[in-house]
Formats: C-alpha cells, structure tokens, sequence
C-alpha cells in the first residue's frame, strides 16, 4: 500500500487545525481572576450591576468607595466605556453613578474623585476639543466642584 504524501501533510494540518480550535479558554482555566461571592453592601451592589467585572478602591480613610466597571471593546453605546459609581461606606449609600465614554476614574485624594474623559475622533477645525478633559466630584459636597480642569503635559492650540 503507497501512502501519498500530499494526504499525510493535509491530515497532519487538518489534525493541528482541530487541536488548536480544541484548546480555547474556559472559565476554569483562563487567567481571569475569579471573585469571592460577595460579602459587603458595596460588593453585593457592584456584582448586581457589573456582575463580576469591577474593581473596588476605597478612600484612604475607608469612608467611601469607588467602584469601576470597564466595558472594554463592548458592543455597548460607546467602545470603551466605564461605568462607576461611589457608594458611602459610612451610611451604606450609593451617592453618585455616572457612564462616560472613555477615560479614567480614581481617586484624588480622601475626598475627591478625578473622572478625565478622552473624547472620541476629533475633526481638525476643533480647537482644543480633542484633549482629554476631567473634571472632581467632590464625595462630602456630593457634587461637581470643578467643571473642566487642564491636565499637566498638554497645551492649548490657540
């Protein structure tokens, strides 16, 4: 019996092929990190409306809490969108929710909370309109205190 050579090279392909499709990521082998059943208000309201993708970060003196959900190549509104919201550990409330397109959220300080919003595609006749802009939510006023704030290392194209 003669073997041809073209069928061995095309079932050795075809059995890597399958071999490689065989090997995807599941739940119980991927590098993602598994969360502990929440046990506080803040996780069991961060896992209701992010389900097990957030992040908590407290406040250094562990009166609030800042919870972020990255929606990171989404089919949602926006592409990289984030979702957070600040919860008052202290009288077990959530005082601020927000959605922004694309940024970042953290802390500032004790008490106030830096959002910078990185805009989208900027047409060229737009000036100063493409740089990144933030804004502090400030958790004991619960409000803004500064609408638009210049973030260190860009300058205006006037």
């Amino acid at each position: 019996m003669k073997i041809n050579k073209r069928a061995i090279i095309i079932l050795t392909f075809t059995s890597f092929l399958i071999s490689c499709a065989s090997n995807e990521k599941t739940p119980e082998n991927s590098e993602q990190t598994i969360k502990q059943k929440p046990t506080s208000k803040v996780e069991l309201l961060a896992a209701e409306k992010f389900e097990n993708h957030y992040v908590i970060q407290n406040n250094s003196s562990n009166t609030f809490a800042l919870c972020v959900n990255k929606i990171i190549g989404s089919d949602h509104l926006f592409r990289n969108a984030i979702n957070y919201f600040i919860y008052d550990l202290s009288n077990e409330k959530l005082i601020h929710e927000e959605l922004i397109a694309s940024g970042n959220v953290k802390w500032l300080n004790d008490h106030q909370i830096q959002i910078t919003i990185i805009p989208g595609i900027v047409k060229g006749d737009e000036k100063g309109e493409g740089k990144p802009a933030a804004y502090i939510y400030d958790v004991k006023l619960k409000k803004k205190i500064i609408s638009k704030i210049r973030l260190p290392g860009i300058k205006d194209s006037e």
